[in-house]
């Protein structure tokens, strides 16, 4: 939208025409902000449901103005670009209004776009995914030729599949699990940081040692840090030494879980942790 405004002239001496000061400072700033206003226009809903692998995706209604773009995919979706460049300070919000679970997962500055149609989410290291009710928000950056992030939240924690190879021994070993052991494993990543927890029980540690389990969404870590949550085990000990441990992550994608230290190994048998952990991710 422009606005229309009479160009204003210096006064004259009579009292008539301008003001008792120079008014060519105000006129140029009105001048950028007509500019300014013409160049990207106020966010106006798009709607749409694409699925799949989207590279410089650009639904209908997404025309170079800044937009906000409620998404209603029904299967996992992945969106390497945003279609058509953009202008240097648009700005385009797409919220997951899914209904059955869909995540709509953000790719890094990824190669199925053209570059200057790529993204660059805050966490590099994997997708950024936006789950139900969550929203993500880009901004077209001139100086980075690209969609950088402004805004992240997840919205509704992640259950990922099962995968058996993401529980694994650090020694000793191997840490048997199985589906029906997992009773919960969710993750919510804001920004780039990465909350997680974790319930498994009644599973099998053939020989003393440690259990790690894969970070989660894909993600990696920079270096050793010391998760900010909790741990209670039990092992084949017995109930006896159910007590507090902790859990640290260790690079590139590791979770490793101690009952006091890294020292004091989990005894063969049944194995039962109850964890959460928070994190810094790349």
């Amino acid at each position: 939208m422009s606005i229309t405004r009479t160009p204003m002239i210096d006064d004259d001496g009579s009292g008539t025409t301008g003001t008792i000061i120079n008014n060519a400072w105000k006129q140029e700033l009105y001048n950028q902000i007509d500019a300014q206003s013409a160049g990207v226009a106020a966010p106006t809903v798009v709607v749409t449901a694409d699925t799949g692998t989207l590279n410089d995706w650009r639904p209908a209604g997404l025309d170079g103005q800044s937009r906000l773009i409620y998404w209603y995919g029904n299967a996992a979706t992945t969106l390497t670009g945003i279609g058509g460049g953009g202008v240097d300070g648009q700005t385009v919000t797409i919220k997951n209004r899914g209904s059955n679970g869909a995540v709509l997962s953000c790719a890094y500055f990824h190669s199925g776009s053209a570059a200057v149609n790529r993204l660059l989410p805050l966490a590099a290291s994997a997708p950024t995914p936006v789950a139900v009710e969550g929203w993500a928000t880009f901004t077209w950056i001139a100086a980075a030729q690209a969609w950088v992030m402004t805004g992240h939240e997840q919205g509704a924690w992640i259950t990922p599949a099962f995968n058996a190879a993401d529980y694994v021994a650090s020694s000793g070993g191997p840490w048997v699990v199985e589906a029906g052991d997992v009773f919960h494993a969710k993750y919510r990543l804001q920004g780039r940081t990465l909350t997680w927890s974790l319930l498994v029980f009644s599973t099998a540690l053939a020989a003393n040692g440690g259990l790690t389990r894969r970070l989660f969404g894909g993600f990696t870590v920079p270096g050793l840090t010391y998760a900010i949550g909790s741990l209670i085990w039990e092992d084949g000990s017995g109930a006896a030494a159910a007590g507090s441990g902790y859990c640290q992550h260790t690079a590139p994608d590791t979770i490793v879980f101690y009952k006091a230290n890294s020292a004091a190994v989990f005894v063969a048998g049944a194995v039962r942790l109850n964890a959460s952990g928070i994190c810094e991710v790349g």
